[in-house]
């Protein structure tokens, strides 16, 4: 019988206090997740990171002090082989940036929680491999690519 992985740390960072409870409370319900700390900005994200290392990361953009955007390649540098999903309102023509920036995939907060939660799974499964086809030689964009909107 296959082992199952241990859960996925995943460290919550969005502003809004209720969308951010839901995703903690997922975080510490679901067998497959671990709630590995929250932030409310990207300054806090970064010091949370530092500190708890976690190995996924669910990323809003639109935030205070600093945003998703501009933390997202701290992070990454912090992370390497972290699964970084941003989750955000913006429009899935979004996409193309934030992966840009070192995001493993984006989901539309339309699309829901459950696609939020699948592409963390997916991000954590392709962090094992090349996170882009430019590392191996190629070119195209990161592992993960952007979830289809809702």
């Amino acid at each position: 019988m296959e082992q199952q992985p241990a859960p996925l740390r995943v460290l919550v960072v969005e502003d809004h206090p209720g969308i951010r409870s839901v995703l903690v409370r997922a975080m510490k319900e679901h067998p497959a997740f671990a709630f590995a700390g929250e932030a409310a900005d990207g300054v806090e994200a970064v010091g949370v990171a530092e500190r708890t290392a976690p190995a996924g990361v669910s990323l809003d953009l639109s935030m205070p002090r600093r945003d998703g955007r501009a933390a997202l390649p701290l992070l990454r540098a912090l992370l390497p082989g972290a699964a970084i999903v941003v989750f955000s309102s913006e429009p899935p023509e979004a996409a193309e940036d934030v992966l840009d920036l070192g995001a493993d995939a984006f989901v539309p907060k339309q699309a829901g929680l459950d696609a939020l939660l699948d592409a963390l799974l997916v991000a954590r499964r392709d962090a094992t491999g090349p996170r882009s086809l430019s590392e191996v030689g190629g070119a195209g964009e990161p592992s993960g690519g952007a979830a289809p909107s809702a």
